[in-house]
């Protein structure tokens, strides 16, 4: 009956020790594993986004969540036994507010045939009632309370009360999956118990490693359909703008794909319109014609950029299939550039051929570059300051004003995206947020900008102004790096970079 998914290798070996004590507290109960050993998983709803991964993540929330609580024995079982169950009836991975009575008329029917609830405790009348009573409850309105509790003929509400707001939260807190930009994403204030929230860190990093985990799985059970989409070795370029953070860690571990960033517990946004998984690389092909609507002339003439041999290529599939590839690990034409490609998971530094640099950019003064894009994203933007303030080693509170004005205009856009009517005033609302948004984006850009120039004014105390090229020329030979630079069709080129005196990190 045991199918081995992602919680049993956690249970078994985590390496991560942000989430170690709360893992160890569920490996010592025999009982919940007894549990888990005996789900059997085809009953489960078949979804990535509401199946056998959400199962698990929901039925461990639920535990530590009852165990904070001191519930008994019992309501402890019945508590989740709720999880296991609660998205069994599921059609679809939308938002349906019947699928809780769906799954517990399935859970009846189950019943009935002999697979499920067998135990003794369910020979109580009043325990079964609060399950399938708190299974329908999880995801409706309180309104509905009271039809609820008179359906499955609950009498002890003191308790229906208490398990169904308990498994309400296990379940939100399985809503730190989704992107934070996303409407699906946890509110906080969802949560009933203070406990629930202090769970939310443990979800984030549980969630992240079920992402990593997924992505090796997906990568290898469709590496029949990937091998179609392959191209070949090509000589590719990889462009980062004027990211200082991004050249660093190239420099040090060549390029890596969001998905190798986090197997190796490193921050970072995956770089250009690339409409694919964590694990993959958006890239230019160098030998494609460079039209205006080329990535070359948007993401390669302009910035800094790698030139590299990547001995496996792939084309995407269309942006029609985009549900599919999302589904199947797979790159899809997001952005339409006739020269964009990919490639999997990372390019080693001894693939990477040469640096180039617009020529006309290099004097530029390193203050006068631009180091923030536009992103409606909280956890993109906040992740990208911290990352500055690690490598440049400043305070990050000078930004929590920031912080906090991009939240409150991110939630009026989230909540104004949830309307169905799309009026004339909808459009000049969304229009106010995002100019208010880009406000607070030139607000962090000015103490970025004065922050990247104290650094390497502090790095080369020599030099009045700092351009471009001076600080390229830092990072470079603060690793060990020696090199030879020309100037070629308009770009400073970095060639026969020496890696013997590089400093391995």
């Amino acid at each position: 009956m045991r199918t081995n998914f992602i919680i049993t290798e956690i249970l078994e070996k985590n390496n991560n020790s942000k989430i170690e004590d709360k893992i160890k507290k569920i490996r010592k109960d025999a009982d919940f594993l007894e549990l888990l050993n005996s789900i059997d998983y085809s009953l489960l709803y078949s979804s990535y986004m509401h199946g056998a991964y959400h199962t698990e993540k929901v039925l461990a929330f639920a535990y530590l969540i009852a165990k904070e609580q001191n519930l008994n024995e019992v309501d402890t079982r019945i508590l989740l036994d709720g999880a296991i169950f609660h998205d069994i009836g599921r059609e679809n991975d939308d938002h349906d507010p019947f699928h809780g009575l769906a799954s517990r008329n399935l859970l009846d029917r189950e019943k009935e045939k002999g697979r499920i609830l067998q135990d003794d405790i369910y020979k109580d009348e009043e325990n079964l009632a609060l399950l399938k009573a708190i299974i329908e409850m999880h995801c409706s309105e309180d309104r509905s309370k009271e039809i609820i509790i008179e359906d499955n003929e609950v009498t002890d509400r003191t308790r229906f009360n208490r398990l169904y707001k308990m498994l309400k939260d296990a379940d939100a807190l399985d809503r730190t999956r989704f992107h934070s930009s996303s409407n699906s994403f946890l509110d906080p204030k969802m949560l009933n118990f203070e406990c629930s929230r202090n769970l939310i860190n443990f979800a984030k990093e549980l969630n992240s490693i079920y992402k990593i985990k997924h992505e090796d799985f997906i990568h290898e059970k469709n590496k029949s359909t990937i091998e179609k989409l392959k191209l070949g070795p090509k000589t590719c370029y990889h462009g980062i703008g004027y990211d200082f953070l991004k050249f660093r860690s190239i420099l040090k571990n060549g390029i890596l794909s969001k998905h190798e960033m986090q197997k190796r517990g490193m921050k970072g946004n995956v770089n250009f319109y690339g409409g694919n998984s964590a694990g993959w690389i958006s890239l230019v092909d160098s030998e494609a014609e460079k039209t205006n609507s080329s990535g070359y002339e948007k993401f390669i003439k302009d910035g800094i950029s790698f030139n590299c041999s990547v001995k496996e290529t792939y084309t995407s599939v269309t942006k029609d299939e985009q549900d599919y590839a999302l589904d199947n690990g797979l790159p899809y034409d997001h952005s339409s550039l006739n020269d964009e490609v990919y490639a999997y998971g990372r390019i080693p530094l001894e693939n990477i051929n040469h640096i180039q640099i617009p020529a006309n950019k290099a004097g530029k003064k390193i203050d006068d570059l631009q180091y923030l894009s536009m992103s409606i994203s909280s956890e993109i933007f906040r992740n990208k300051i911290e990352r500055f303030s690690e490598m440049l080693d400043f305070d990050i509170t000078v930004f929590e004003d920031i912080f906090l004005q991009r939240e409150r205009l991110i939630d009026r856009l989230s909540k104004l995206k949830k309307m169905t009517l799309k009026t004339s005033s909808y459009v000049e609302e969304e229009k106010l947020i995002i100019t208010e948004l880009e406000k607070q984006n030139a607000r962090a850009e000015i103490t970025i900008k004065a922050n990247v120039k104290n650094f390497y004014q502090r790095s080369m105390p020599e030099k009045e102004e700092i351009t471009l090229m001076d600080a390229v020329d830092y990072e470079l030979k603060h690793l060990g790096y020696e090199y030879n630079y020309k100037i070629k069709d308009s770009m400073v080129i970095i060639d026969n970079m020496d890696r013997r005196k590089q400093k391995v990190v």
